[in-house]
């Protein structure tokens, strides 16, 4: 338990702590130094049971934790993906390729445009995150809101739909395939 607590600790100011706000930040460290202290003081005395009690404890907070690290990951692989998947797709539209004969130039360039600026703002986010993990200066929201990556990823996916599958149901078929969760 005693690693737990200090693994956590690092966790918790290292990288964990984007996606905590001060309210659970100061929280969870004050359970881990409360149970620290108990270990210390207490626990020669306690029977198995309280020892899995305290961690177990310890272990829903930290698995939230974890959880919303692992999700962010996630989402950002996945909306990368997307990124480049249309990308590919795009040059293959402007190589000519039949499947694709039906988009017009000028929906080809609102694709480029939306792919743009989604890679970029998604590269900000990034940026902001960064800010956040390694200054505690920074004035940035400290939970990057996974769930707006997510909603930007449908918006994506929505608008490629809108436009390649309009004409060409064998699109609709592609554009349905590669839809993400």
């Amino acid at each position: 338990m005693k690693e737990y607590i200090e693994e956590m600790i690092k966790k918790i100011q290292g990288p964990l702590q984007a996606f905590v706000d001060e309210v659970e930040r100061a929280r969870f460290l004050s359970l881990l130094v409360e149970t620290d202290n108990w270990l210390q003081s207490q626990s020669d005395h306690a029977d198995w049971q309280a020892y899995e009690d305290r961690l177990r404890k310890l272990e829903v907070i930290g698995i939230l934790l974890e959880q919303r690290l692992y999700e962010r990951v996630e989402m950002v692989k996945k909306f990368k993906s997307a990124i480049e998947h249309y990308q590919h797709r795009l040059s293959l539209m402007r190589s000519g390729e039949l499947k694709y004969a039906h988009v017009e130039p000028h929906h080809i360039c609102q694709l480029q445009t939306l792919l743009d600026q989604y890679d970029m703002w998604l590269r900000e986010q990034q940026m902001r995150q960064q800010c956040v993990e390694h200054y505690d200066n920074c004035h940035e929201d400290p939970q990057l809101n996974t769930l707006g990556i997510a909603h930007r990823l449908q918006s994506l996916h929505d608008f490629w739909s809108s436009i390649v599958c309009k004409n060409d149901p064998g699109a609709q078929r592609s554009a349905i395939s590669i839809r993400l969760p």
